[in-house]
């Protein structure tokens, strides 16, 4: 005979496991995809505005304008209903797992949309301009890389890399991002949303990254995101799209990076030195490690006497690279924000000694690095607009020319190294 409290705690057992573990409460959220339409729903509605059927659309009065919106309205596809359960413990006290995953992929249509949740709320969702699709299938393509940053024009830009990692060639790939609501500058809410149920927001699909990707293939795509200032950190979904084996996929992976500040980066400087090689007849540049070294180096030294044009120069190129330090020249810039096509044509305009310099065909070779430091700013008026050589002083040579010279505390240094 099994003794009571043996029963007793097994009631209790069961009890226990239905009531944290057994799903069933039944949970259903509509998801309606803002002005998502049946496929036929324009022409339908010009047809029933103008009495025939037409290519394009046009109205005779704001009397035809609404009528033809009333019209399209009406066609709006019907809600999806997404459906979970959980187990009476979430039900009544929130306590265990909850109805529906983090993340829910809807299909809708000729559209779709990635919907995220909280317990058992709808809490933002994105459009994707996508029929139905599988949702991040496994072994299919893998995100390498993912970058937001500046350009050398001053535009932010989401720059890519997709790997095909599946057996079969992928067919129209595009990448791109979704700007999570925790990162509210790249956010970008969608108009025209329902002002109850989720949130919209915008993605920034639509880039193509290849239009045919072969097994093992690699594609880089970037795309200008439509955006303003960033600031804090990013948190943004990036969103690959295309069809394997006769089936289309959507696969997200979530990205968390610092913000981009605007200024002089290595693709800044890549961009000037790529448009010094075309003024060089095509005689490009290669960076050189050694160079971008002694580059920080100099910056060190140079910035602690900024007053003084190429502060220890000499000194220092002898230290390190000993009987080669004549083969080495040295540009101290101060783009400002100016963008690297702008910048080249100011130091051949108006800095004619270093512009001579990038033109030798004698250096092939360059480092770089960018800082931080006290500038002497020159007034805009002055009849001079360069120092001719090193060990100057830079106050006493412009005031010389009648010059108002300002000491700014800090300004982006770009040091540049020019080697054989």
């Amino acid at each position: 005979m099994v003794p009571r409290k043996w029963l007793a705690a097994s009631a209790l057992a069961i009890f226990a496991g239905f009531f944290f573990l057994a799903p069933v409460v039944p949970y259903s959220v509509a998801i309606s995809i803002p002005q998502n339409y049946a496929p036929d729903a324009f022409q339908v509605c010009a047809f029933q505005v103008n009495g025939r059927n037409v290519t394009s659309i046009s109205f005779n009065s704001t009397a035809q304008i609404d009528e033809f919106n009333a019209c399209v309205n009406a066609h709006q596809l019907p809600p999806t209903d997404v459906t979970g359960r959980s187990a009476l413990a979430y039900s009544l006290l929130g306590v265990g797992t909850p109805p529906f995953p983090s993340e829910v992929y809807v299909p809708q249509g000729d559209e779709s949309a990635l919907v995220f949740f909280q317990g058992s709320r709808a809490v933002t969702a994105y459009r994707i301009f996508v029929a139905n699709a599988t949702f991040n299938p496994r072994g299919t393509v893998e995100v390498l890389n993912s970058t937001v940053e500046y350009t050398g024009f001053g535009n932010l830009a989401l720059t890519v890399a997709v790997k095909n990692v599946s057996p079969y060639n992928i067919n129209g790939v595009e990448a791109g991002a979704i700007g999570l609501p925790s990162s509210s500058s790249l956010a970008l809410p969608e108009t025209g949303a329902p002002a109850t149920g989720p949130k919209w927001y915008q993605s920034f699909l639509g880039s193509e990254c290849s239009p045919l990707l072969p097994p093992g293939g690699v594609c880089v795509v970037s795309t200008l995101l439509d955006t303003g200032n960033l600031t804090g950190r990013l948190d943004y979904l990036v969103e690959v799209i295309g069809g394997a084996g006769g089936t289309s996929f959507v696969y997200g992976e979530a990205v968390s990076q610092a913000a981009p500040q605007p200024g002089v980066s290595q693709a800044w400087v890549g961009l000037l030195m790529g448009e010094v090689g075309r003024a060089r007849n095509g005689s490009a540049f290669a960076e050189n490690s050694t160079l971008d070294r002694f580059a920080a180096s100099r910056f060190a030294t140079a910035s602690s006497e900024p007053g003084i044009s190429d502060y220890g120069f000499a000194s220092d190129a002898t230290a390190y690279f000993g009987k080669g330090a004549g083969s080495v020249a040295e540009l101290l810039l101060f783009p400002g924000t100016a963008s690297p096509y702008q910048y080249a044509g100011e130091l051949q305009a108006d800095a004619p000694h270093h512009w001579a310099a990038l033109m030798d065909p004698s250096y092939r070779e360059y480092g770089f690095f960018v800082g931080t430091a006290p500038y002497y700013s020159v007034s805009a008026d002055c009849p001079v607009t360069e120092v001719p050589s090193s060990g100057v002083n830079i106050t006493q040579y412009f005031q010389g020319y009648g010059c108002t010279v300002t000491t700014l505390p800090s300004a982006t240094w770009l040091v540049i190294i020019l080697g054989p």
